[in-house]
């Protein structure tokens, strides 16, 4: 994982070689072919939003199926973190 961007405590960015139609993930992170993930906090009333965005699918080898398997596994994770903001994990 390469750190992209950083301003804490709003933004971090980074670059990780998770290209999961090969079914192997690099040791080295590869610019070429890898995505970026952003997260964005943001004040709100009463609350923060997160934002979370990956783009660079198109670098991968199989952009349809590598942006399927992460948004199934940002649902995932997102719905995991939820449950223990609520106190349900």
């Amino acid at each position: 994982m390469l750190i992209e961007e950083l301003d804490p405590p709003r933004m971090i960015a980074y670059r990780w070689s998770n290209d999961d139609a090969r079914g192997t993930q690099s040791a080295e992170v590869d610019p070429e072919r890898s995505t970026v993930f952003r997260f964005t906090l943001e004040a709100l009333d009463g609350g923060t939003q997160l934002t979370v965005v990956e783009t660079g699918f198109d670098a991968t080898s199989d952009p349809a199926f590598n942006m399927e398997s992460h948004r199934q596994g940002w649902d995932s994770e997102l719905d995991e973190l939820v449950a223990y903001l609520e106190g349900r994990s």
